[in-house]
């Protein structure tokens, strides 16, 4: 089946009709000649004329058929060309999805890509001292479990650099990180609109994951763990309630 875009003859569904120069045109672009041509013109109403051409021409490649003997049993059978044109609009919609997934994935690889860039330019810009310092000061401990997801460390890392080289794009991110360090501190940014390019290229491995996972552990030998949320204390039987005020008074005889 043709997937030609609309605009190359193809009648639009809100259309009013064709002209009869216009349908005279394509009918002898389709190869019929100019006396049949005018004469299914003469007896077929514009409109539903104009439809049959769309429809034979989105089905020419599937069959050699006779144009004139297609268009005419179209012109009289209008379901034919709803047919025709259901399915091409079912193409349409399976190809603008077919693009969505295709730029998704395109997406994600492309944010793949830059997290790896940063992975690498983060792991070394930072030496063992420093890279612990910032696991600690970005990262935070989950309290239920008292100890600190890779994966969420990760990002807030990758946020963290990504905000310290946005604020001083023109510093070396190995400067920028260990001024930050040394200072107060940056607030890591939430990443929504993605990653931006790395900000150079590094020709060392992304092994990031490997340095977080042993920080992570190291932190854990020396962090506390966090204690549970505290339970609310009972309301004792004594405690000036609404009710506990009534029922006193009753006993008192108020």
């Amino acid at each position: 089946m043709r997937t030609d875009e609309p605009g190359n003859g193809i009648t639009q569904i809100g259309d009013t009709g064709a002209s009869t120069r216009e349908l005279l045109r394509r009918l002898t672009d389709l190869g019929m000649g100019e006396v049949a041509a005018a004469q299914l013109v003469l007896t077929s109403p514009d409109r539903v004329l104009a439809r049959a051409i769309d429809a034979f021409e989105l089905t020419a490649d599937d069959a050699p058929v006779d144009a004139r003997r297609w268009i005419a049993a179209a012109v009289e059978d209008p379901e034919r060309i709803e047919d025709v044109l259901e399915r091409r609009r079912g193409w349409d919609a399976w190809r603008r999805m077919h693009r969505s997934w295709e730029a998704a994935d395109a997406d994600r690889a492309e944010q793949e890509r830059r997290s790896h860039g940063w992975g690498a330019a983060i792991s070394e810009a930072l030496d063992d001292r420093k890279f612990l310092r910032a696991v600690e000061r970005v990262s935070e401990p989950i309290r239920v479990l008292g100890r600190r997801s890779l994966r969420v460390a990760r990002a807030q890392l990758l946020a963290w650099a990504v905000a310290v080289h946005g604020a001083q794009p023109d510093v070396p991110l190995a400067v920028a990180l260990a001024a930050d360090l040394a200072g107060e501190g940056t607030t890591p940014d939430r990443l929504d609109g993605g990653l931006p390019e790395p900000p150079a290229r590094v020709d060392g491995r992304d092994n990031l994951d490997e340095r977080l996972a042993a920080s992570i552990d190291q932190l854990a030998e020396v962090e506390h763990e966090l204690p549970p949320e505290p339970t609310p204390a009972p309301v004792p039987s004594t405690a000036r309630t609404p009710e506990r005020t009534i029922e006193r008074s009753l006993d008192r005889g108020w």
